[in-house]
């Protein structure tokens, strides 16, 4: 039984990390004892996913209460300039010394196996791996969204990070990321050599979709990264072409309010249903015929691994992530954002029973790929590759 640590931003609010991190360590903590530590403030409800009650949960805040480099952050999320210009500046604010101090004592002595989830806390576990006293210890950085994401998106995750990230994670033993083209990218643009694991299905369902109810469905947080207002826009365009289907948006998110006038602006609001947050997503699955993913960047979409265990086919914008997604006709992919092409693919499989049906196997064949079981294994044997390689740092 190895003593596994996992640092992550949050466990307790809703999102696709947080949902995978708990299947992860659920997984994890059936042969190991799982220590989670994350960002959330406050404890202040039930993690939603359904976590183990073998798993022990604590805070973890990397920065302490020093008034400057607090200040340092406040500033910094306000998108300021002054940031490109001096990005020493960041380093003082999220990976100074005594940041890292505290990582380096929290697993000091304590644990086999460390698992940081996503940017700033990978770069933190990366500089403590460089001290002293945790060489026993496999540190893994595991990142969650796409290469164009984390470096290339302005104001968001590693922007104006990237040499932090790539002098701090290339000390890691291992880096994961979600898909190959990720990986490739690391490894010619970073020169970061990564495993590749993909998020496994968080649910298992004996009853599929009958692919006869008139309804599409997207699941997601309603920000900008998912493109519901994409998706808008070329159910407008569907709109014109068909009058019974409806779709079906599930989720929360700043955008929820500008996205309710969109629809009744395009004068569909009558065929769009926002159901907010729900624990009926399965259900709702269930309830539709066609998935729909509109996003502009995601790093390995949980939402369509439950849309392929319901046995729903997808309809897409070809996007990296969705490459290992449709490896055998599991769904229509069209050129990436345009919105004509997507109201027209929707279209397609909407009038064509038959296709749906053939698509939505292959998308249970592929459900049945990622199994929570099979990508368990994947990291059990991440894990033990270095203990076989007899690696010493």
């Amino acid at each position: 039984m190895k003593k596994i640590a996992i640092f992550t931003p949050s466990i307790f609010t809703c999102g696709g990390e947080q949902r995978v991190v708990t299947v992860i360590a659920n997984e994890l903590a059936k042969r190991n004892k799982v220590t989670i530590f994350t960002c959330d403030k406050k404890r202040n409800k039930e993690n939603i996913y359904g976590l183990s009650q073998k798993i022990a949960v604590k805070h973890y805040f990397p920065y302490g209460r020093n008034p400057v480099k607090s200040g340092l952050r406040f500033l910094e999320r306000k998108k300021l300039k002054l940031f490109e210009r001096y990005p020493f500046l960041i380093k003082i604010a999220y990976y100074s010394d005594g940041a890292v101090r505290k990582m380096h004592r929290t697993v000091k002595n304590e644990f086999d196996l460390v698992i940081a989830v996503s940017g700033n806390l990978s770069i933190l576990l990366g500089y403590a791996n460089s001290r002293r006293g945790i060489e026993h210890i496999y540190t893994i950085g595991w990142e969650h969204s796409s290469y164009e994401a984390y470096f290339e998106t302005p104001n968001l995750y590693m922007w104006n990070r990237k040499e932090f990230f790539v002098e701090s994670v290339s000390k890691l033993d291992s880096c994961v990321v979600l898909n190959e083209d990720i990986a490739e990218k690391y490894k010619t643009r970073l020169g970061i050599s990564c495993d590749v694991i993909y998020n496994p299905r968080s649910f298992v369902s004996k009853e599929k979709s009958t692919l006869t109810n008139k309804q599409f469905i997207a699941v997601g947080r309603f920000v900008k990264a998912k493109g519901f207002d994409l998706l808008l826009e070329a159910f407008r365009l569907y709109a014109q072409m068909e009058s019974e289907w409806k779709l079906v948006l599930v989720g929360e998110g700043p955008m929820l309010e500008s996205l309710k006038k969109k629809a009744i602006d395009y004068g569909i609001h009558d065929r769009v249903i926002f159901t907010g947050y729900t624990k009926r997503v399965k259900e709702l699955l269930l309830d539709s015929s066609i998935y729909i993913l509109s996003s502009r960047w995601e790093g390995f979409p949980m939402c369509v691994t439950e849309a392929y265990e319901a046995g729903l086919p997808m309809v897409c914008y070809d996007i990296p992530a969705v490459l290992p997604l449709l490896k055998n006709r599991e769904g229509i992919k069209v050129d990436a954002f345009d919105t004509k092409q997507l109201a027209e693919a929707m279209y397609q499989l909407a009038q064509n029973r038959e296709l749906r049906e053939d698509m939505g196997k292959n998308a249970i064949d592929m459900a049945n790929s990622i199994s929570v079981e099979n990508i368990g294994k994947q990291w059990g044997m991440l894990f033990n590759k270095r203990e076989n390689r007899g690696i010493k740092r």
